[in-house]
């Protein structure tokens, strides 16, 4: 018998012989963190409870119905004169010293934190076993091909399939009440790292039947790697962070890992902007600012490296059309993430973070990517008038949002560059050369001259 396949079946018997005793281990040390849990909740509850039942409402005594014929005698009697009763003295109201409010029940006893066991059994062994997952994938692919076990299209399609049945794992063990339970009292990391293995299997299974196997064409290849991070983002609403960063890396890595021979500028702007919303939606989602940054970065980058790369002359409009759509999903998301009562930069002087932040770092990394493409592509009035539109919108935007008034400079930066950028030396020329600096200094000195005694 050839030894790969000996050595197959001995991992396989290994596999078979330890995975119980680990499932073991692993049940004993959630079922002793449940117990553990439920415990602090038993004496936390007692804690709470107050010293004394409430008293049972005494029974109401019942009034016998009165018969009909002696209701209707009652009502004939004459009505008997009614005497005036004597003033009654004025009651006397004690002063009643007040009583003093009960002390307030003091706050239960914060949690003891992890400790290192907790930690390892709860978060670092369940990465380890993620990382492994993915790893025993690449391994086996890897192994079938030295030993042609497989042909290549069973090997791609086997990759493919075990990062499924991961994805599905997670999403089902997610889906478990037991779960529920569990992720309901500390964060639980199980269905993320299968989920996060799944998936990177599966990208990591179509990039090698595209680039290694050659089974794939480059439009296949590419739609199947997208497919695979938009699933990432549409996971990371319910799973884990790293699903979230698996989506956002392989989205940004799939135009560069899938060459084409024509690169079409259309395809590629577009693609980069349903990530940046994907990213954006998961960000509205959960809340992870730093998503929002990873994005925007993503999409500036992949600008920039195609404005140096190679990019046409008609490619002004699409790459001005993707920085605007990205710039305006950053708006939206700073106005809908940011608190009422934050303080405004004119107000109060301060950092803006989050989501004003990443707004901030993608309308100015627009401006300056829009010049640099209006140098590159030497069309002086397709520039000149995404520069005037350009301007007037952020200026009409700093204008209605008294917290984003600061655009008003980019407007003019936007202009500055974009005319420099069509005619550098006539613009630099006529601010440097043809001014006369000292009517300039001269104004501007007298207004800080002290005043003469």
């Amino acid at each position: 018998m050839d030894d790969g396949i000996i050595g197959l079946l001995i991992l396989i018997a290994l596999g078979i012989f330890f995975a119980p005793l680990i499932l073991a281990i692993v049940a004993l040390s959630r079922t002793g963190d449940l117990r553990r849990k439920l415990a602090a909740l038993e004496a936390r509850l007692a804690f709470e409870q107050p010293g004394g039942a409430p008293a049972e409402a005494a029974p109401e005594t019942e009034i016998p119905a009165a018969a009909p014929g002696r209701v209707w005698a009652e009502a004939r009697q004459p009505e008997e004169k009614v005497v005036e009763a004597e003033p009654s003295p004025e009651p006397v109201i004690e002063e009643v010293e007040p009583v003093e409010a009960a002390q307030s029940v003091p706050p239960p006893p914060p949690p003891p934190r992890a400790g290192i066991e907790e930690r390892l059994t709860s978060r670092w062994l369940v990465w380890l076993g993620a990382v492994a997952l993915v790893l025993a994938g690449i391994f086996l692919i890897k192994y079938s091909i030295d030993n042609a076990l497989l042909t290549p299209a069973m090997r791609a399609t086997f990759g493919l399939a075990l990062g499924v049945v991961l994805t599905l794992a997670g999403e089902w063990l997610r889906r478990r009440p037991l779960q529920r339970e569990l992720a309901s009292l500390k964060p639980d990391y199980v269905p993320g790292a299968l989920t996060s293995a799944g998936l990177f299997i599966c990208f990591a299974s179509i990039y090698a039947a595209y680039a290694l196997l050659d089974l794939l064409s480059p439009t296949v290849a590419f739609i199947g790697l997208a497919i695979v991070a938009l699933v990432a983002f549409a996971l990371a609403a319910l799973h884990s962070p790293i699903v979230a960063i698996i989506g956002l890396l392989a989205g940004f890595a799939t135009p560069a890992l899938v060459s084409s021979s024509e690169p079409n500028a259309g395809i590629l702007f577009a693609y980069l902007a349903l990530i940046a919303a994907a990213a954006y939606a998961v960000v509205i989602y959960r809340g992870w600012g730093w998503l929002a940054y990873g994005a925007t970065i993503g999409g500036l980058l992949w600008t920039g490296l195609w404005i140096m790369g190679p990019m046409q002359a008609g490619d002004l409009l699409i790459i001005a059309a993707f920085l605007a759509v990205l710039t305006a999903a950053a708006l939206w998301l700073a106005l809908r993430l940011t608190p009422a009562d934050a303080p405004v930069i004119w107000q109060k002087p301060h950092r803006p973070d989050g989501p004003e932040f990443n707004f901030w770092l993608a309308v100015t990394g627009s401006v300056g990517l829009t010049a640099l493409a209006a140098s590159v592509a030497n069309a002086p009035t397709v520039s000149l008038g995404l520069a005037v539109v350009g301007a007037v919108t952020l200026a009409y935007t700093g204008r209605r949002f008294e917290r984003f008034d600061g655009l008003i400079a980019h407007a003019a930066a936007l202009l500055f560059l974009v005319l420099l950028a069509w005619d550098p030396e006539g613009i630099l020329g006529q601010l440097l050369y043809d001014v006369d600096a000292g009517n300039i200094i001269a104004p501007a000195g007298a207004l800080f001259a002290p005043e003469a005694k």
